[in-house]
């Protein structure tokens, strides 16, 4: 699909225009441990910048928050994680949209 080979054509520019250069460090991915959103969420951006720095991971790179949820009786424990993600978001006009413009 068109979308698809469009976010692989951007991943690979991405790459390219990586300003982080030489060995990249190897970084975990943070977990909440009870702390806000907008600290971890902080910390995985800062962690990811330690790895990925181009202008075009400030253009199409977002964060997913997953929250994961234990399952057993009486546990409560939760796990919140911020996961880098790369999208291309192109919109579609119509015939009709295109010829207004």
């Amino acid at each position: 699909d068109s979308m698809e080979f469009i976010e692989y054509v951007i991943d690979g520019l991405k790459e390219d225009c990586n300003l982080v250069k030489g060995k990249k460090l190897y970084v975990e991915r943070v977990d909440s441990d009870g702390r806000p959103d907008a600290e971890v969420a902080l910390e995985a951006s800062n962690k990811f910048l330690l790895r990925n720095d181009s202008f075009v991971d400030d253009l199409f790179v977002g964060f997913l928050k997953s929250v994961t949820t234990c399952p057993e009786p009486g546990c409560r424990r939760e796990s919140v994680v911020f996961d880098p993600f790369l999208s291309v978001k192109v919109p579609v006009m119509s015939p009709k949209e295109s010829s207004e413009t």
